[in-house]
């Protein structure tokens, strides 16, 4: 209706788009509908969690600050290394939180003689920040910066035993596309604590991603891409009003960030009980934020050892833009991987990738101890 009334004003078509799509964004802002998908929750701190002892590790619970917000993080010390063992940093995929599985990966590494702090990001599980599940590149990877920093303070006291000039970086997912940027910037500041970085199924460009479901077997329709960006920018002009509009985080019948074959899959990772609570929907701007996301044009400057592990057929993480950010990466080691994005992580693959991670940790971080 917007562009059949601009027509009859003798409007050119750019004109014509560009005021039908302010338009619709102004009507939706002046006329929100508050239905229970679109609207936020409340978030309460969730109490510490008891430490967690194992034949071969502990878990305790740390807290570390970035941008004044208080990071919450396991740590996962070994219980039977001489030494103080070296440390793997580990963050969650696209708006998860470390309850959901990444215990699997944590002990393994931890059973193998190495520390591992595991963060949530601001705005989820037990960290600090709103709105909840909030997703932001750029704050993601100010955290990873933050997390990173005290590590490598020798004198943090919640984190005494452990080696802070061997440290590893693993991220998966989106995490993996951040560890990309962040170890870009970690060289120019010349940090030389960096022994290996481990990129599971990385997310490293998102305008792949989106071409990647516009021909997958999902079919992202013009339609629907039109949508989430009316409704990525309606988000954002709400956010200056400190209210948000949320759309779901992952599904393959409505409307959402991840629209694939395996978006299903995603919601059930969560546990019973997630830390902080948790919705599958996250602010709509996320949207608009991931298309123009490519941390593979930091590839080139990255120069640690990398395992890059990614699925043949996942529909999140494009194979070919994996395989293309990897190439561009200077000590890069390239696994391949039946199945797709979430077999990786929690499938029947999970234990496989995880013990090849180990290995190129331990490769890395404990053959040559400092």
């Amino acid at each position: 209706k917007p562009v059949a009334c601009l027509r009859a004003l003798g409007m050119s078509w750019a004109p014509k788009i560009l005021v039908a799509v302010a338009a619709i964004v102004i009507a939706s802002v002046l006329y929100d509908n508050n239905n229970p998908e679109s609207v936020g929750f409340d978030w309460t701190r969730p109490p510490a969690a008891d430490a967690v002892h194992d034949k071969s590790w502990v878990r305790t619970t740390e807290h570390f600050t970035s941008r004044g917000s208080q990071i919450e993080a396991w740590v996962y010390r070994p219980t039977s290394t001489a030494q103080p063992p070296p440390l793997v940093i580990m963050a969650p995929p696209l708006g998860l939180q470390k309850d959901f599985g990444m215990e699997k990966f944590a002990s393994r590494f931890a059973s193998r003689g190495l520390a591992v702090l595991l963060f949530d990001y601001r705005f989820f599980g037990g960290s600090e920040g709103e709105p909840r599940n909030f997703v932001s590149t750029s704050r993601q990877q100010e955290d990873w910066h933050a997390a990173i920093r005290y590590a490598c303070n020798v004198t943090s006291p919640s984190l005494d035993g452990v080696n802070p000039r061997k440290i590893a970086l693993w991220g998966a997912g989106l995490s993996g596309g951040h560890l990309i940027a962040v170890a870009a910037d970690q060289a120019n500041v010349k940090n030389e604590n960096i022994s290996a970085i481990v990129l599971q199924a990385p997310q490293v460009d998102g305008f792949a991603t989106v071409m990647h479901g516009l021909q997958g077997p999902h079919v992202r329709s013009s339609r629907d891409a039109l949508l989430l960006a009316v409704l990525g920018i309606k988000d954002l002009v709400l956010s200056f009003f400190g209210r948000n509009h949320y759309i779901p985080l992952a599904s393959s019948s409505k409307l959402a960030i991840m629209h694939t074959v395996e978006s299903d899959q995603y919601p059930s990772l969560a546990p019973s009980t997630p830390r902080g609570g948790w919705a599958n929907k996250v602010p709509a701007r996320t949207g608009v934020e991931l298309i123009f996301y490519r941390p593979i044009l930091k590839a080139d400057q990255m120069p640690f050892p990398a395992l890059v592990i990614y699925g043949e057929d996942d529909s999140l993480s494009p194979a070919s833009a994996v395989e293309r950010a990897a190439s561009y990466m200077k000590h890069a080691e390239l696994v391949k991987r039946p199945g797709g994005h979430i077999s990786a992580l929690f499938g029947k693959e999970a234990d496989q990738v995880a013990e090849i991670e180990a290995d190129f940790l331990v490769k890395h971080l404990l053959a040559s101890k400092q």
